[in-house]
Order: C-alpha cells, then structure tokens, then sequence
C-alpha cells in the first residue's frame, strides 16, 4: 500500500506542479515560523528571533530543490521542459520541421508497407496449429525436364500412410467446383475433398456437429459434407438446423454432418488465385483395394512425426519410394523408378507456399532501406545546416558549466520529436503504401486478405522511429562535442567557417547519398529492363481479341461421356454462330494456367504397348 501511495505523490507532484509548490512553501513558511515562536519564548526580540530561525533553516530555495529531488519527479521534470523548449523551437522554423517530418514520414511509412507484406506474408507462421511441422508431398521426374514435378497417386497415399513412420500421417485432397442448391437457390461452390485424416491435420475443430471420419472416407459410404463456417454463415444465417439435411452437389445428394470453426482451408497452392476459399468439405473415399495406376494428380500432405526431422523424413521417402514397383507393380516400373528418376520429395509447407516470394520481399525491403537511408541523409544535412545557427548557444551554455549530456539533450528532444512526428504520420502513408501494393499484386499472392496493420508492424514503425531518431541525434552530438564547442567560443564562436571535422561529415553524408542513390538508379535500370525483356517474349499465342469463359454441367444427366459432348457441341455451334466470332473451341486448361501430372496417350496398335512395356516405359506425357 506505501508503495502505492508512493507512486501516486508522485504523479501528484508531475500533474498538479503549482499546487505541490504552493503546499511546499506553505511547509516551509510554517516551519521557519514555529522556529521564530520558539525564539521569542527563549527572550529574543521578533526581529531577531525571525533572522536567528532564517538563519537556521538555511538557504530556502536549497530545502525547496531537495524537496523537489526527494519527490523522484525531477528528471521527468526536465524533460517535460526540454520537449516544450524543442516544441517553440521547430515552431519558429515550419519549413525545416515540415521538410524533416515529410521526408520521414515517407521513408518510414514505405518502409512499414513493404514490412506489413513481408511480415504477413513470410514471417508469420502459417494458420494451423504446429505448422512448422506440415509437409507437401511432390514427385520429381527429372527425365521428363529439369523442374517437372507431379503431384502424387492414390497408391502413394495408401503407401506412406502405412509404412512411413517419419510422418505422424498424410492425407490427400483436390480442389474442385460444384453446382449447389442452397436456399437462396442455386450457386457455384468451392468444393474440398479430403481423405480421411485431412481436415485433423490442418487442425480443424467441428462449430456444429461433427467433421468427417473415417466411416465417411470408406468406399460405399453414404456421401455426406461439413460446411465452412463462411458458407454456413452466407447461406444459412447460422441456422443449428442444417444439420441433417441434404445439399446438393452437382444433382447429388450429400447429408450435411458438421460446420467447420473458423477460417479452416486447404493450404494456398502457388500461382493458385486468391478468393479460392473452400464452401464445402468432402470425403475422396479412397480404395485401399485398387486398382491403382500411374496417376499422378493428387495433391498430399503430412505432418512430421514427434521428434522428427525434415532430412530424416527424406531419407526415408527416398527408400520407399523404391520398393513402389514390388507392391505396386500395375502402377509403377523398375524402368520408370531408375530410369525417370522419380521419387518423392518433402517440402516445409511453408517453404512450399512461399516458394522465391520471400526473397523478393527481401530484396524489395532493401531497396526501400536505401530509400529510408537516403532520406534520413537528407534529413541529417538539414539538422546540421540548422545546428549551425545554434553553435553560440551552446558553446554559451558550455561555458556556463554545462556538461555533455545538457548538451547534448537538446539536440536529442529535437530529433527525437522529428522522427515520432515523421512515424505518426508513417501510419497513413505506409496504410496507402499498403493498398497500392494490394491493388498492384498478383492474385496469386498467398494471405493477400489478411494483409493489414497489427501490433507487430507499429512496433516496428515505432523501432524505425526511434533509430532515427538515435541516427540524428549521434550525427549531430559528433559535430557538437564539448571541446569543440568550447575551443569555438574561445576562438570568438562567431565563426561560420566549417571545420574539418564537420566538412568531413557533411562529405560522408553526401558520398553516402549518391552511393544509395546510384544503387537505387541502378536496380531501376535492371528492372525495367528486364520487363522489356519479358515483353518481347513471344508466349506463341496471339491473345488479342481472345474471350475465355467457364461452362459447368451437373452431374446428371451429363455423367456419360455422350451427352457431355453433345451439349459442348451445341454451344460451339451457337457460340460460331454469333456475329463477330471467328473461332471457337473448348479445353479443360487454358494456356498458362498449367495442369495436373501428365497426360495419358492411348495408341490404337496394341504392338505399341508392349513395345513399351519392354522398354519399361510408361504411357504417361509430362505436362506441366
């Protein structure tokens, strides 16, 4: 409690200053008039008794100064004083101060942008509970090209699953789209098909009702789906009764068993658009029985088991995957295993995801460093230029006995007050430098939603601020040493003659800027000639006057192979027949979008099988 009321007289004694004073000189008066009482009972005259009590107490305003000291505030007392005499003083120079905090204010507030994306984006953890321990599973087939990787095959997941005692387990899924009917009527779903395993390693955890098991994942299972909770919302107004009825999906019934909690999603796949946020969770459902082929388009991840390392994982993936033709002979060859070097390789998830973006937010924060460098250069040669104007005061102040550090301060409260005026103001500006960023980034960039300004990214604002802050008030501390200061005042101190050793930091301040400058020119130069460059490459499509767009059928009655085709006829036809069109033609992938494993090519001379069977070779083309 005394510690307490401690602290409390002495915020008292900060915040009510004149009424402390006028108490203490009230204790004070008090206390040299009891003594004059005493003095006149002892036989003294008043005149004589008063003079014997003053000269008693002693010098009063000493008494008052070590009650001001014992009150522990004297320090904060100071720098309340000193921030006001800095304050008077850039207010007498609004064009310094304007200058000093604009050019802060971009540089840090650019600098703070480029760090929300680089923060957001490679430094913070992904969004499942132990994700440093997630896996992607890949298949490299280094004969088919240099960086040809498929995904992986239903055998594979059924192999790993099973033997791989690195992984605590792995699951397969897809992305696809359906056809939904919700109340609102029908719409375009993003659909997630998980096998059993899936939505636990991503450490989902159930809103309403249940997730998917096992028993859903089984062959046979009755179909059933688990909404996200976005969906649920959107759709349903969070309604507890969807549970139990069936959404359809594509003409299918599927019961629905759970809503997921939160923002649970598959894990951001590169060059994958954003706005790809799951609706709804399906089971794959798997056979464990086969049959099993050379078939490499499904995605997979795992989790490393307890106590386990990445290279360890490796290396026992490496000497799995060789025993893939024995168990798995319908599927995989020793040729195609030897041969076409396929083999499985493990990613960090987050590595997986983040892929080369990380460097380049690296490089682009170090480019946005020399801007900040170069504008705290700027901003050094104005403070010195103005410290210039005050080298008489405080050689003045010098002389007067006043140390280094009553020096220094004031210089200190001034660049202190530029760089925290220049990092408030950062806020604004790096909040536009962020939704510039935003509106000129690829879509495909991973957390693009979630981008924004956390604690995290002012505390680093705040850091910045304070460096330069330091920055300033170092450069200027050099310039203004004590001795210096002095021998000037000695010398007359009138002097507007630079000295050598402030030419010689003004020189390395201006060295320094054309060095930054130039490296910024040249970086600039690289990059827009590289972008020359990647307009003059010819993509081998001419895409002027080229529409895409998107056709999905149901499953029913267009499941057979006939009536999907006579439909995609009939809108070719009619798609030709529209003035203005030249051509028309359908694909599952469009150019650039990529693709999944490979294709399977189907050969009409049975002597074309087994000449590659005898080669050991596979029917499967790359395409990536």
């Amino acid at each position: 409690m005394s510690e307490f009321r401690h602290i409390l007289l002495r915020f008292r004694a900060l915040f009510r200053k004149t009424k402390v004073e006028e108490e203490l000189d009230l204790e004070v008066r008090h206390h040299i008039e009891l003594e004059t009482e005493e003095n006149i009972r002892r036989g003294m005259a008043p005149g004589e008794a008063r003079r014997k009590a003053m000269m008693d107490f002693g010098a009063v305003e000493f008494h008052k100064e070590r009650a001001r000291e014992a009150r522990g505030v004297r320090p904060l007392e100071i720098a309340t004083a000193e921030v006001r005499y800095a304050l008077r003083r850039l207010g007498r120079a609004p064009v310094f101060t304007g200058v000093s905090v604009l050019t802060l204010a971009l540089g840090i507030g650019a600098t703070t942008g480029i760090f929300t994306l680089l923060d957001r984006v490679v430094l913070d953890p992904l969004p499942y509970p132990e994700s440093d321990r997630l896996v992607r599973l890949r298949s490299p087939v280094p004969a088919l090209g240099a960086g040809v990787e498929w995904e992986s095959s239903s055998a594979q997941y059924f192999y790993y699953n099973r033997d791989a005692t690195a992984l605590e387990g792995v699951a397969a899924y897809s992305r696809r789209a359906a056809n939904v009917m919700v109340p609102s009527g029908p719409r375009r779903a993003n659909l997630a098909v998980v096998s059993d395993g899936g939505l636990s390693l991503l450490g989902a955890r159930p809103a309403l009702g249940r997730l998917l098991d096992a028993e859903d994942d089984r062959p046979g299972a009755a179909p059933v789906a688990v909404l996200s909770h976005a969906f649920w919302t959107q759709e349903y107004g969070r309604d507890p009764g969807v549970l139990g009825r069936l959404l359809s999906l594509n003409g299918e019934p599927y019961e629905v068993v759970g809503v997921v909690g939160g923002r649970v999603d598959l894990p951001h796949e590169p060059g994958m658009p954003g706005g790809m946020e799951t609706d709804v969770w399906v089971t794959m459902r798997l056979d464990p029985a086969g049959p099993f082929y050379n078939s490499h388009i499904t995605p997979m991840i795992g989790r490393l088991a307890p106590r386990s390392e990445l290279e360890a994982a490796q290396a026992e993936m490496d000497r799995l995957v060789q025993q893939l033709p024995e168990l798995y002979p319908s599927a995989y060859s020793r040729g195609f295993i030897d041969n076409g070097g396929f083999h499985t390789r493990l990613y960090s998830l987050k590595e997986y995801i983040i892929g080369d973006l990380g460097q380049r937010l690296w490089i682009l924060m170090g480019a946005v460093g020399l801007v900040l460098l170069i504008a705290c250069a700027n901003v050094v040669n104005l403070f010195l230029v103005r410290m210039e104007g005050r080298r008489r005061e405080l050689a003045i102040r010098a002389a007067l006995g006043a140390g280094r550090r009553a020096i220094i301060r004031p210089v200190l409260t001034e660049s202190l007050l530029l760089a925290v005026a220049g990092g408030v103001l950062a806020v604004p500006v790096s909040l536009y430098a962020v939704r510039v960023m935003l509106s000129m980034a690829p879509a495909t960039l991973p957390a693009l939603a979630d981008i924004r300004l956390d604690s995290a990214v002012l505390l680093f604002a705040f850091g910045l601020s304070l460096v330069v802050s330091l920055a300033l008030t170092g450069l200027s501390a050099v310039r203004h040493r004590q001795d210096l200061v002095a021998a000037n005042l000695a010398e007359g101190g009138t002097r507007s003659t630079a000295g050598r050793e402030r030419q010689r930091i003004r020189s390395a301040l201006v060295v320094s800027q054309v060095s930054l400058a130039l490296v910024l020119i040249v970086g600039a130069g690289l990059l827009v000639e590289s972008f020359r460059a990647l307009l003059r490459i010819d993509p081998g499509i001419d895409p002027e006057g080229a529409l895409a767009m998107e056709i999905f059928l149901p499953g029913a009655p267009y499941d057979d192979t006939g009536p999907m085709w006579g439909f995609y006829s009939q809108v070719l036809d009619r798609v030709r027949a529209i003035p203005g069109v030249t051509e028309a033609g359908m694909s599952d992938v469009l150019p650039f979008q990529g693709g999944f494993g490979c294709t399977v090519q189907a050969f009409e001379d049975q002597e074309v099988y087994a000449h590659l069977e005898e080669a050991e070779l596979t029917t499967c083309a790359g395409q990536e």
